[in-house]
Parts: structure tokens; C-alpha cells; sequence
């Protein structure tokens, strides 16, 4: 009896029971037999060992299969997929000049900036700690080289790493087994049209379901490998700076190890003059403050020095002029008879 009859023949309650069982992947052994049997009259000799016991197909079945193509060993003819990722160094004395013109380089390549942390002062430009820039770009596989030679001229590149990664057997593994799938949707909605019972109809759905998904899941994989051949990631580190680091000179002569002696020396010094300068400027306020303890206290000691010369003076000079006075005793008062006796009285 054909499906299109079977399905007004069994009962609403029945049918919703059997999708309930179907939905959960319980499918009998009777079940697997009647799918392995269409998928044997189909070109394809499959048995009931070739499913699992949610109607899956096992791997054993899939080796024998075209999906289960080995691509591990590819002929030398193949064209190889090769994915490009570089890494950057680079300083700057014009930080904003140099953000704009990366930013116009990447476009004039027709790459795109993916991602990027950028520091600046914003309105405080009192600031002036050194800024920094982090980018990851996009740019045309094509046009790596290109762009690498490029940054040297709106910036100070000190290193440029690159590697390299084959992911030629993954990308034709995955898209053979894509396209396997793809044939098998195809055969699987051709026996749709040969189910003669529904748990056979349902059966093929579950797994129709299960081949879709994979086959979504190898089309992003495939979109993915081909992003990544298409192009390449630069992962840019850009530092703000006052001087550019020099670039050591290899195997130098006597004279450029004298010179670039002397440079460091010139360079040494003038650090060090600049240093003191700002030390000195830094601790003027206390200096003057010292001096002014300083002046005040010489201002003191040398009064106090004057003061007792101009006293020894004055003593030197009563000392020297006038002669010591003579003591007197103090005068004894006389009696009026003592008076008389004395020889100088005159009434005598």
C-alpha cells in the first residue's frame, strides 16, 4: 500500500504516538531492515549492521561510501591552501598622522581593521605619558608583502614576524565530505518518494535531518578556510616615542664603534644635565627657604660679633686715658671734742 494511502488509514492518536517515538530516535530493528533495503535498491549496498540504533549511519558504512574519502595524501598537482598571519612592531613620533595613514593604507589595499584598542589623552592635554595602539587588520592575501613594505613609511618598524600554515589536506578533506553529503541529501529525498510505511517515512526524515546539519556545519567550516585563504591577519603593536630605537649596525668599523661611543656619551651627559636641572628646579623652593635660615642666622652671629667688639673696644680705651680713681672709705662721722683735737683746726 503506498504512503499517501496509509496515512488517511491510521488513526490521529496513533500518528502522533509514532512521531513522538520517531522524535525520540526509537526505531526498530524491523524498521532498520525495511530503510537498509531501499538504500540497497538504490545503487547503494547497505545493511542493517549500516545504522545504529538511532538510525544513524555508522562509521564502518560511511568508510565504504564516498563520504568517508581519505584526502590525507594528496597528489603534488594539488593546489596547496596556505593561510598568512603577520605580527608588527612599529613606533611613532606623530601618533595621530600615523593612525590616519595606517587607517588609509588598509583601505587602499581593500583590507578592513577587524579589531583595535587605541589610547589617546582625549581633552586633558596636560598629560604626557607615551600612548599605544593594538590593531588586528585584514588585507588581501595578495597584498601582504605590499602592505608589510608600506608601514615602514609612516612608521618606525623594529620587527616583522610571519608564519605560514598549510591547511591544504583539512580544506579538501572537508570539502569532499561536503560534497559526499550532498549526494546523500539528494538520495535520501529520492527515497522519500520509495517509503511504503511511515516508520520508514520518518526514519529517512531523521536522517535526511542529521545529513542537513552536517552539511551546515562543513558549509561554515568551508566559509571559514576560505576567509582565511582569501586574507591575511596583521596583528600591529604601535608605541608612541620621543627618540626611534636605533638599529644596532652589524660588525662594525673602528670608527663607528668610536662615534656611536661618543654619541652615548654626548647622549649620557646631556641625560644627566637635564636631570639635575629638573632636580634643582624641583627642590628651589626648599633652597631658597634654607638660604633665607641661612642669611638670618649670619646676620645674627655677625651683629653679636660687632656688639662685643664695640664693648671690649670702650673697655681698652677707659683702661688706657684715665687713671684708676682712688677708693675712698666712706666718712665716719666726728664728734664736736675730736673736732677740737685734730692739728688743722684753725681755733687751735
Amino acid at each position: 500500500m503506498k504512503i499517501q494511502k496509509l496515512f488517511w488509514l491510521i488513526p490521529l492518536p496513533l500518528l502522533l504516538i509514532l512521531s513522538m517515538l520517531a522524535g525520540c530516535g526509537s526505531t526498530s530493528s524491523s524498521d532498520m531492515s525495511s530503510v537498509a533495503v531501499l538504500y540497497s535498491n538504490d545503487k547503494y549496498e547497505y545493511t542493517e549492521e549500516s545504522f545504529d540504533d538511532n538510525g544513524m549511519m555508522t562509521e564502518a558504512a560511511e568508510s565504504g561510501s564516498e563520504y568517508g574519502t581519505d584526502t590525507t595524501v594528496l597528489d603534488a598537482s594539488v593546489e596547496r591552501k596556505l593561510t598568512y598571519r603577520a605580527d608588527v612592531g612599529m613606533e611613532t613620533k606623530t601618533y595621530h598622522d600615523t593612525l590616519e595613514a595606517l587607517e588609509k593604507l588598509v583601505d587602499d589595499l581593500g583590507g578592513y581593521i577587524s579589531s583595535s584598542t587605541v589610547s589617546d589623552y582625549g581633552e586633558d592635554t596636560d598629560r604626557t605619558y607615551a600612548r599605544s595602539a593594538e590593531f588586528e587588520v585584514m588585507v588581501p592575501a595578495a597584498s601582504l608583502d605590499d602592505f608589510l613594505g608600506k608601514l615602514k613609511e609612516i612608521g618606525n618598524v623594529l620587527n616583522v614576524s610571519k608564519q605560514v600554515e598549510d591547511i591544504t589536506t583539512s580544506y579538501y578533506d572537508a570539502q569532499a565530505k561536503l560534497s559526499s553529503l550532498l549526494e546523500e541529501e539528494q538520495r535520501l529525498i529520492a527515497l522519500q518518494d520509495k517509503a511504503e510505511t511511515l516508520d520508514e517515512l520518518l526514519t529517512i526524515e531523521e536522517y535526511l535531518s542529521s545529513v542537513r546539519s552536517e552539511i551546515n556545519y562543513l558549509h561554515s567550516i568551508m566559509q571559514l578556510y576560505e576567509k582565511q585563504i582569501a586574507y591575511s591577519t596583521v596583528s600591529i603593536s604601535l608605541n608612541e616615542v620621543l627618540d626611534y630605537t636605533p638599529v644596532p649596525v652589524q660588525d662594525p668599523t673602528l670608527g663607528e664603534r668610536i662615534g656611536e661611543a661618543f654619541t652615548d656619551s654626548l647622549d649620557f651627559f646631556s641625560e644627566v644635565g637635564q636631570g639635575l636641572i629638573v632636580a634643582l628646579v624641583f627642590m628651589l623652593p626648599a633652597l631658597i627657604l634654607i638660604a633665607v635660615i641661612v642669611v638670618v642666622i649670619i646676620v645674627c652671629v655677625k651683629a653679636g660679633q660687632k656688639k662685643r667688639a664695640r664693648r671690649r673696644a670702650g673697655q681698652n680705651a677707659g683702661q688706657q686715658g684715665n687713671p684708676a680713681p682712688v677708693q675712698m672709705q666712706d666718712a665716719q662721722p666726728v664728734s664736736p671734742d675730736a673736732q677740737a683735737d685734730r692739728p688743722d683746726n684753725p681755733q687751735k
